[in-house]
């Protein structure tokens, strides 16, 4: 029995021997060959990757210099409507200043209108003012005349009463 121990452990262990190595081979060939499609497939990815990335960097670039470009434009146009605008702010300014030289010079002669009026007023009030004092004169020595008439008929009149003729009728 003691043979026994030992036969059939050792049968055993070479029928093990016997197949485990050819499977051992196979599973490390298929393990070879894994690994193989494995770097394989990641050396693949790796070039499809490396492609998308040039692909993203080219397209990136385009974007880039697109954006630039448009940026450039707006800025171009933003600095032509500036520049209109302070044209037209100018050729305003001109108008405006052109204007204004127009009214002063309306200004200036209306003001000279209004001081030769002014002057004409006066010289009239001065006239009316004279022809007043002139009429008012008139009237004092017409009034003073009058006075003096009836004065004078007075006088004739006490001189007549009191003469000899004045006597006489009483």
């Amino acid at each position: 029995m003691i043979r026994y121990y030992l036969i059939v452990p050792a049968a055993l262990l070479g029928l093990f021997l016997v197949v485990e190595r050819p499977a051992d081979r196979l599973r490390r060939q298929r393990e070879g060959e894994r690994a193989e499609k494995v770097a394989a497939d990641k050396t693949k990815a790796d070039e499809e990757r490396r492609g998308r990335e040039k692909l993203a960097a080219k397209d990136l670039a385009r974007r880039n210099a697109e954006r630039e470009k448009q940026d450039q434009e707006k800025l171009e146009k933003k600095q032509r409507d500036h520049e209109a605008a302070l044209a037209n702010l100018e050729s305003a300014a001109a108008k405006s200043f052109a204007e204004v030289a127009a009214v002063e010079r309306e200004i200036a002669a209306l003001e000279e209108k209004l001081t030769a009026t002014r002057a004409a007023a006066e010289q009239h009030g001065q006239a009316a003012f004279a022809l007043l004092r002139q009429v008012e004169r008139q009237r004092v020595d017409r009034r003073n005349a009058e006075l003096e008439i009836q004065r004078a008929t007075k006088v004739v009149m006490l001189r007549l009463r009191d003469g000899p003729l004045g006597r006489a009728g009483l």
